[in-house]
């Protein structure tokens, strides 16, 4: 079965990640790991999503009632207890590691620092898995599928590394269904 791991920004996973993440698992493909449910939806406000129930969410935002939420939760990665952050690096790296295809949704703002980190451990695990076979003889593989996806995705030259990009989310989409034998 293919695994997936889809990296990026943890501003943008309500928009972006957690739907592209969603139609992979409808098409039946495995998700090696999602960060979107590591830390759980938190509001700037404090109160976890389920809080705020009643009030539907719209775009970028968990509620109308906090309108500064910015997907990072409360003080994002750095309010985090050392040990919680080495554990969830950690179950990231190994989501990255363990996939057949990663995908990185390149951010349109500033900021996805992980995911920029997850993009770097996929183009190294490639690398590496390159250079042991030419030591070793017969090729056992070429690590991940690297794709890149987004209107930013030129934002730094590592991207094109990539074994393919993409402007558009939905494209990159299609394609992963198309390399997997699944109807897009």
């Amino acid at each position: 079965m293919t695994s997936v791991y889809v990296c990026g920004a943890w501003t943008e996973q309500h928009f972006r990640a957690r739907p592209m993440i969603a139609k992979l698992r409808e098409a039946a493909l495995t998700i090696s790991h999602d960060w979107t449910q590591a830390e759980g939806d938190v509001c700037a406000c404090g109160h976890p999503k389920s809080h705020h129930s009643d009030v539907p969410v719209t775009g970028s935002y968990c509620c109308d009632r906090c309108p500064g939420f910015n997907g990072i939760g409360v003080g994002g990665d750095s309010g985090l207890s050392p040990a919680d952050r080495k554990r969830f690096a950690q179950a990231d790296l190994d989501g990255v590691l363990s996939a057949d295809i990663v995908w990185l949704l390149a951010a349109n703002d500033k900021g996805a620092c992980g995911g920029w980190v997850e993009l770097g451990a996929a183009l190294a695990a490639q690398e590496c898995r390159r250079r042991q076979d030419e030591l070793e003889g017969p090729p056992s593989g070429r690590g991940p599928l690297i794709i890149v996806s987004g209107p930013r995705r030129n934002r730094t030259i590592f991207t094109d590394l990539a074994d393919v990009r993409f402007d558009d989310d939905e494209k990159a989409l299609g394609y992963i269904l198309l390399t997997v034998g699944r109807d897009p």
